[in-house]
């Protein structure tokens, strides 16, 4: 059930290292069919800082080699979401606060080597991307890799994007749960 792959990660990942424990102990994690929906939302809403966000996202995404140092990223860097900048785009003091609390979470988070974030620092999401992989073919495969489909350059469209990752982290979620349970009953 998805609440044990919670403790498996509640473990103490703290450090890259030790996420190789959390996929260990993640064998013991049942069909995700039999764990409640609201878990695996839990978890897609995780918040930036969370105790487990680095075990999830290395749960999510195991092509990271973690024996690098990686940092947890926002994909829309935070400097973005100041009220002021908000609202220059038209968008409300609800809306405002509706996108900031999205910005903490899971689906506004990555993990990206310590460099990379660095240069990345306040850029947005897409100008970053084309930045980095100079070929088309190096942009779609980090996009996908990633879950990042609908990046763009400005928050006008974020809460779109927010959701759809949101919705492709939690299919991500029930297939990593699926794919645990399926290999502890092997």
């Amino acid at each position: 059930m998805a609440c044990c792959l919670r403790s498996a990660m509640l473990s103490g990942i703290t450090k890259p290292g030790d996420f190789l424990s959390v996929r260990s102990n993640a064998r013991c994690v049942s069909v995700a069919r039999a764990s409640p929906l609201t878990q695996i939302e839990d978890l897609a809403d995780r918040n930036y800082g969370a105790r487990d966000l680095f075990g999830l996202l290395t749960l999510l995404f195991p092509f990271i080699d973690t024996r690098n140092q990686f940092h947890v990223d926002h994909v829309f860097p935070r400097s973005q979401f100041h009220a002021n900048k908000l609202k220059a785009l038209g968008f409300t003091t609800d809306e405002s606060a509706g996108l900031g609390a999205m910005k903490e979470r899971l689906a506004n988070l990555q993990l990206l080597q310590g460099p990379d974030n660095q240069s990345k620092s306040d850029q947005m999401p897409a100008d970053w991307i084309t930045a980095t992989f100079k070929t088309k073919a190096e942009r779609e495969d980090y996009i996908a890799r990633h879950l990042l489909d609908g990046v763009m350059t400005d928050l006008k469209g974020f809460e779109t994007f927010y959701k759809g990752r949101r919705k492709r982290l939690i299919d991500r979620i029930e297939s990593v749960l699926n794919s645990t349970a399926v290999s502890a009953e092997a």
